[in-house]
């Protein structure tokens, strides 16, 4: 690996054009440039079209002058050449372990977000008091917040009219930090994308030209966002105004454990100048690289990305000086829904020599190959820094049932240890009702959370044997009629694998619960194509062999939907269950049951 020269002279230069955008007024300078297949970034500028943004207005009420943070409790060290976080007052190791904390909230449908986090009118700090408490309570010590998800509307972090960030936001902001502190919770503040609101996009989009010859760079949307002068400027502003409106608000910045300045960071594979394979591109007071020399294109991108890196962690600690910072990798070639947008996978040139004091590695979930790619992207020199698992998710397609769900993860968290990671958070706090999201720790009776919690199992690394909820998983089931491959077993096995009658209705499922047992819910995961009106009946099968009916559902159902029936109470003596299906659009099938033991 060739040594990376140019970060100084790329830190120097963003420096040197913001100070410029600063003095240089209304002056608009019209670069010239030749078709070319070079891009000489140094000969451009970004002219200022209106001063830099202050900082947000704070409340009158705030003191002034603002005081310096607190001594930050969790810091970082090198034990054996390995990074890890650590207790600054006990000197014992510090292992992250909590949840994400979202609440995002579609308001126009594929348009709009709004974030009820911390959102303006929104905001539900006793929800959020609640959720602290009960981590706390479990032996949880850290929770991931995302602060700008919701990027344009009334609730969201900009102004909504005019530039810079919205009050309100970052009150709540503040108000979250204190809960925090209050229930002795460490937070990590992750970042997701510069806000549409607050005129941060409109101020510096107009500093970034790319006329022929400088269209290698890509859009400020898609590479340009981080390898091009004006992305970075204007992420370097959001930041700023970010910290200093927080300190103006006395935020105790001493819980943040660290902030991530990208919850996920990727690069445009098939975006310019990724895509490129010829011509030369020139860094700002830097060399020529040559986009033909596979190896001179990797320096390219690894000095730019580190350029970024190295400016917005500068800023963080121009407020907060003893701020951990980091960013969320995704190592693998992951597919985005448009197929022209890969992401760049060979991210290893880009952490070893990153000017970061963690790194938080982002996973597709308990199926991803540990052993593939964490053990080779983890085995580099820059291990002396921590790194955690900052979005352990178990998708609700892969492990149907709640109960395999707490083993997977365990079982995934337990893998991940023997690669040198250092913490782990799952994805996410609360359970959402869509049929492919993953389970949360709220799931059902609060298993997950119960699961991996550190009061119940004190080293994630090491599995634990949990409690069995589920009555129907691995039980013997028969059926009315099955498909070769589909037998009724499939439906209780907790794979995701289905039971098919590859027949219409009317067909049932029987489940043998292997003698009495008190049925306290119920949940069934639909396996259905096409989507349309069903009616299902679950009846329960007594000791004496009499039925009782326990749930009729009847509605429009879509494939992966779970049914929760309601049980008004209990059912003690069940012997077993069967479910029949008396109308459907497809043929019947299920791909998991569930019986729930009562509490």
């Amino acid at each position: 690996m060739m040594a990376i020269r140019t970060r100084g002279l790329w830190a120097v230069l963003v420096l040197c054009l913001l100070l410029a955008a600063c003095r240089m007024g209304n002056e608009q300078p019209e670069p010239k440039l030749e078709p070319t297949p070079t891009a000489d970034l140094a000969r451009l500028a970004l002219p200022a079209t209106d001063p830099p943004a202050a900082a947000s207005a704070a409340p009158s009420r705030l003191p002034s002058p603002v005081p310096a943070p607190e001594a930050h409790r969790i810091g970082t060290r090198v034990v054996e050449g390995a990074g890890e976080f650590y207790d600054t007052v006990t000197g014992e190791a510090f292992v992250p372990r909590g949840a994400n904390y979202v609440d995002v909230r579609e308001v126009v449908p594929g348009q709009l977000w709004e974030d009820y986090v911390f959102g303006a009118g929104t905001f539900r700090p006793d929800l959020v008091r609640e959720a602290f408490h009960h981590l706390a309570e479990y032996g949880y010590n850290t929770v991931r917040l995302h602060f700008d998800l919701c990027v344009q509307g009334p609730s969201c972090i900009g102004r909504a009219v005019g530039t810079g960030l919205n009050p309100e936001f970052l009150d709540h902001m503040v108000v979250v930090m204190n809960i925090a502190a209050d229930e002795g919770l460490h937070l990590i503040m992750a970042a997701g994308r510069v806000p549409r609101d607050g005129l941060y996009w409109d101020r510096f989009a107009v500093h970034h030209t790319f006329e022929e010859g400088l269209e290698s760079l890509g859009a400020l949307d898609e590479n340009g966002y981080y390898l091009h002068p004006a992305g970075i400027a204007m992420q370097a502003q959001y930041w700023r105004d970010l910290m200093s409106d927080l300190a103006l608000r006395r935020a105790p910045f001493e819980v943040v454990l660290g902030w991530e300045l990208q919850s996920e960071f990727w690069l445009h594979a098939r975006k310019p100048p990724l895509s490129l394979d010829r011509g030369l591109v020139t860094l700002p007071g830097g060399p020529t690289y040559n986009l033909a020399d596979t190896e001179e294109k990797r320096r390219m991108i690894a000095d730019a990305t580190l350029t970024w890196m190295e400016s917005l962690a500068a800023v963080v600690r121009e407020t907060d000086p003893e701020a951990l910072v980091g960013i969320g990798v995704a190592p693998s070639a992951l597919e985005s829904p448009n197929p022209v947008a890969a992401r760049y996978a060979d991210v290893v040139p880009l952490l070893e020599a990153a000017p970061l004091d963690f790194f938080d590695l982002i996973t597709p979930g308990v199926d991803w190959d540990l052993a593939r790619q964490a053990g080779t992207l983890w085995s580099g020199a820059w291990q002396a820094r921590p790194a955690i698992l900052g979005q352990v998710t178990i998708p609700r397609g892969l492990v149907p049932s709640l109960d395999v769900a707490a083993v997977r993860a365990q079982e995934w968290i337990a893998d991940s240890c023997a690669y040198g990671l250092d913490g782990w958070l799952v994805w996410e706090y609360h359970s959402r009702p869509e049929p492919e999201s993953a389970w949360g720790m709220l799931s059902g009776e609060d298993e997950l959370l119960e699961a991996l919690a550190p009061a119940n199992q004190p080293d994630a690394c090491v599995e634990t044997d949990l409690p069995l909820y589920n009555l129907a998983l691995g039980r013997p089931a028969t059926a009315s009629s099955s498909g070769a491959k589909t037998p009724p077993e499939q439906a209780v096995d907790g794979t995701g694998a289905m039971w098919s009658a590859a027949a219409a209705a009317l067909q049932w499922i029987e489940i043998d619960l292997g003698g009495p047992q008190t049925v306290g819910s119920l949940r069934l995961v639909v396996a259905q194509y096409p989507p349309g009106e069903t009616h299902h009946q679950v009846w329960a099968i007594l000791e004496d062999g009499s039925s009782t009916l326990l749930a009729t559902m009847e509605g429009y159902t879509i494939q992966g939907q779970a049914l929760e029936p309601v049980l008004v109470e209990p059912v003690p003596g069940v012997r077993a269950i069967r479910v029949e299906t008396r109308e459907s659009p497809s043929w019947v099938a299920w791909r998991e049951i569930e019986v729930r033991a009562a509490e």
